[in-house]
């Protein structure tokens, strides 16, 4: 799995190179905003973008996974995720933008590097139940990380406080899905952050006592 690791990194930054020289001045566009009290930058309105991106690449593989196994943890995740996607449509048209979904397909994306993960992880995720949920979890490691630093990159309050809900939301995605591992007797070891870390998202100081997936 170290070198899906490897590969999925070469890709995205192949893919954020993409994003900025091609695809982001046309998106970007949707984004201009009336003159408000809380306008969003440059640099805020890429992160937008491409959190939305990575929450509808979490949403389709999901998906996937949910329609190959038939298990409701993944139509939780996927369930979730969509209610995120629609908050974020919600405030981009509260801030005068159009929205950069309004021709997504499921399973395409623009951004090469979630072309190529989409289908990686679809790839790995059908060999087996097991294999299905080290694909979700990688994923909402990966979406974790890219939240921590879009709230430290962010100053729009608004925007801050939908990815507080999102983060939030992922947390509670990896402790459904950690459960449901073990329960296989395997423990996941994380990729992307420190095993620290991920400890500490699995066990935080309030129980998640409504969740039982």
């Amino acid at each position: 799995m170290k070198t899906l690791k490897n590969s999925l990194e070469n890709s995205r930054k192949f893919g954020m190179s993409f994003l900025l020289i091609f695809l982001f001045p046309a998106l970007m566009s949707n984004l201009t905003v009336p003159k408000n009290d809380n306008p969003l930058s440059g640099a805020e309105k890429e992160g937008l973008v491409y959190t939305l991106e990575e929450a509808r690449l979490a949403q389709n593989v999901n998906a996937y996974l949910h329609d190959k196994w038939q298990e409701a943890t993944f139509e939780y995740v996927l369930n979730d995720e969509t209610n995120n996607i629609l908050k974020f449509q919600r405030f981009i048209k509260k801030q005068g933008g159009s929205d950069p979904l309004s021709y997504a397909v499921n399973g395409k994306f623009n951004i090469p590097s979630m072309q190529d993960e989409y289908n990686k992880y679809i790839k790995i995720g059908k060999n087996s139940l097991l294999s299905a949920y080290y694909v979700s979890m990688t994923l909402e490691e990966q979406n974790y990380l890219n939240m921590e630093n879009r709230i430290n990159e962010s100053k729009n309050t608004d925007l801050i406080k939908m990815y507080t809900n999102r983060l939030s939301s992922i947390g509670d995605h990896m402790r459904v899905l950690d459960k449901h591992m073990k329960k296989m007797d395997v423990a996941y070891e994380a990729q992307y952050m420190s095993q620290e870390k991920f400890e500490g998202i699995l066990n935080p100081d309030i129980l998640l006592d409504d969740v039982s997936m």
